[in-house]
């Protein structure tokens, strides 16, 4: 859809990308990768249509709005992963381990394929949810990618912390 504001997720409505797209694609399973370029010029659609095209499970964290306290990321994470469990609740296999290795994480609250997550002294450690990630998705042979969209708009001790856990 031409002149709609909102990120794109299909590949008939991104125009113009078809090498970034292609690159993207190739890069797709390394265990970093950056995509940098001038504000508003499509590089979320790029990246959610890649993700979208090539059926890779993908957590979407939208750090738009700006990340100052720990209750701010957790919120946002918790929305990412909520969704997240509500997209791979069909594949029931590595949702459940996944629930299942979430849950005895300290600070982590699952309802339904809601994930939800203390923000006080009980917080979960970042490395500790995306080791847990990482672990039920290696069991079932599966790769995750986490985006962290405008994380240059976290600040502060929040900022150092999602940097140190990448």
């Amino acid at each position: 859809m031409l002149f709609d504001p909102k990120p794109k997720r299909r590949r008939e409505d991104l125009f113009d990308f078809d090498e970034e797209f292609s690159t993207l694609k190739r890069f797709l399973g390394q265990h970093l990768l950056v995509v940098t370029g001038l504000r508003r010029t499509g590089k979320t659609s790029l990246i959610l249509t890649v993700l979208e095209e090539s059926n890779t499970p993908y957590i979407f964290v939208d750090l738009r709005g700006v990340v100052r306290s720990w209750r701010d990321l957790y919120e946002v994470l918790s929305g990412s992963l909520s969704e997240f469990m509500s997209r791979i609740s069909r594949f029931r296999g590595f949702y459940e381990s996944l629930i299942k290795i979430l849950s005895i994480i300290r600070g982590v609250y699952i309802s339904g394929v809601g994930v939800e997550f203390s923000w006080g002294r009980d917080r979960p450690l970042l490395t500790q949810l995306f080791t847990a990630l990482d672990k039920v998705a290696e069991e079932h042979g599966v790769k995750v990618v986490v985006v962290f969209d405008e994380l240059q708009r976290a600040i502060g001790s929040v900022a150092v912390a999602l940097q140190n856990a990448l």
